[in-house]
């Protein structure tokens, strides 16, 4: 090696040493600047010096006053990262020196942190705070500061679930989400067939109805309104040709001229004839039909049209009944599924010079 460059080496190491030693005075001005914060009670200002002295130098002794100011702020799972990641630097003379105090400190922080653990029957995304802060299967435990949590899991296809649980230190707790298939979101149209990308518009266009917790209706209970609503038309059916039927009848009174049967055949064979047996409406139409006077095509028209119209009625009546008393049972029997929100959006969508949207919702 030659003078030239052993003198050349020797510079560089000055400059470096200089250039570490000014780094080294620049971040402990902001620690000292902090710690003047602290001791003040600004604790969130000495936490913006303490993560500037870290810029400047990343030391252990940075990150540990970062973690204790965290700690006076009650930003438990931060301060325990950084405290952690500090106690683990066994080279730094600072840490060395106060280790013991350190170590004490972290235990405190841990005290107001509980673990989370969620399972979900389909891969997931859950939010804490509006973010996203793991994806289910979770890879560990997350940690999390104790009390109450609310958290929301959601996936694609699915219905959300929030839920809101307490969180103590030590063991974790463990919650188990069932997510059901949201059978009101529209599916995506492949670009091949749209020409366009589709998107749904939520928020403003779509929400909940203010956060209540409604139960999901049952597939039972549905096909029990559907009866209900089946049965129902059927039995305004039967009234209707009941009333058709009655209609008739007046008319096969008025078939006879009053002034050859003035109580009119059909009422006078049903008044004679029924006293002693009681006569289908077959048989009173025949004995209508052989009164004198009778206009006899008329009469077995009617006749024709009153037998129709009663058992149009009678089946009607019988089917609409057993289907209402049906549905009936199978709505009051059958139970609710996964408790879920009422909910309601509209996707707009575009392909090839049309467009429109989709109103989808459930309840």
């Amino acid at each position: 090696m030659t003078r030239k460059v052993r003198t050349a080496l020797l510079g560089l190491l000055v400059v470096s040493s200089v250039a570490s030693t000014a780094l080294s005075q620049d971040a402990d001005a902001l620690i000292d600047q902090g710690l003047a914060m602290r001791v003040a009670g600004q604790d969130e200002a000495a936490l913006q010096l303490f993560r500037q002295a870290w810029e400047v130098q990343r030391t252990a002794r940075a990150q540990a006053q970062i973690a204790l100011a965290e700690q006076a702020l009650g930003r438990w799972v931060d301060a325990e990262g950084h405290l952690a990641a500090a106690l683990g630097d066994s080279h730094d003379a600072w840490v060395h020196r106060r280790r013991r105090a350190l170590q004490s400190a972290l235990a405190e922080i841990r005290q107001h942190i509980g673990q989370l653990e969620l399972q979900a029957n389909v891969p997931a995304e859950v939010l804490i705070g509006g973010r996203v802060a793991f994806t289910l299967p979770m890879a560990a435990p997350l940690r999390v500061q104790t009390g109450p949590v609310t958290f929301t899991v959601r996936a694609g296809g699915y219905v959300s679930v929030t839920r809101t649980v307490t969180l103590e230190s030590g063991l974790p707790l463990r919650e188990t989400v069932t997510l059901e298939r949201d059978e009101f979101r529209p599916a995506s149209l492949p670009p091949s067939e749209t020409g366009a990308t589709a998107g749904t518009t939520r928020g403003a266009a779509s929400g909940r109805s203010g956060g209540q917790s409604l139960r999901a209706t049952p597939p039972r209970r549905v096909a029990g309104y559907w009866m209900i609503g089946v049965g129902g038309a059927a039995l305004i059916v039967s009234a209707v040709f009941t009333v058709i039927n009655a209609g008739v009848i007046s008319a096969a009174n008025d078939a006879t001229p009053w002034s050859l049967e003035p109580y009119g055949a059909w009422a006078r064979f049903q008044a004679n004839e029924n006293s002693r047996r009681t006569l289908s409406g077959g048989e009173v139409c025949e004995l209508a039909e052989q009164r004198v006077g009778v206009d006899e095509a008329r009469v077995r028209e009617l006749c024709s049209t009153t037998s129709t119209t009663a058992t149009a009625a009678l089946v009607a009546g019988i089917a609409g009944g057993a289907l209402a008393a049906t549905g009936l049972v199978l709505s009051l029997t059958a139970r609710p599924t996964q408790a879920h929100a009422a909910r309601w959006g509209v996707t707009p969508w575009l392909a090839r010079g049309l467009g429109g949207a989709t109103l989808h919702a459930a309840w």
